[in-house]
């Protein structure tokens, strides 16, 4: 089970309906901060939902309701070639430079910063997550 920090910002991973308590549908993807939690049978959490305001949440599995994201900030540059006859660009690619990383509150984040997300992705047995830059090319 996934321990939550006061302050921690997260993003439900689906759709979380609260209505038949009084409460709203809280979407996919909103961002929730934990503002404090209170451990126990059952675990409380008292939440800061953009865009809903403050809510206690009781009997909701936490970690299975969000995705915890971090962010992979990738410089390069766009490589455009231009047909001179056509008068038209033909083709296009990125060239990969340095990465960095943060978490999605914007904190920057390195390997040894955090042992779960270590596991999770810079220590990985087949390596770090690549996700090719498909782009689009010219018609």
């Amino acid at each position: 089970m996934t321990k939550f920090k006061n302050g921690q910002e997260v993003f439900m991973a689906h759709d979380l309906d609260l209505r038949r308590t009084g409460g709203p549908l809280i979407p996919k993807n909103t961002k929730v901060t934990i503002l404090k939690h209170r451990k126990g049978t059952p675990v409380a959490y008292w939440v800061e939902v953009h865009g809903f305001g403050q809510r206690e949440l009781h009997h909701v599995n936490l970690s299975d309701s969000v995705q915890r994201l971090i962010h992979k900030i990738t410089h390069g540059y766009v490589i455009q070639n231009y047909d001179l006859e056509s008068g038209k660009f033909v083709s296009q690619e990125f060239v990969a430079g340095d990465c960095e990383y943060e978490k999605a509150s914007g904190t920057p984040l390195s390997s040894g910063d955090d042992a779960e997300i270590d596991a999770k992705f810079f220590d990985k047995p087949d390596g770090e997550p690549y996700l090719c830059f498909d782009m689009v090319q010219p018609k």
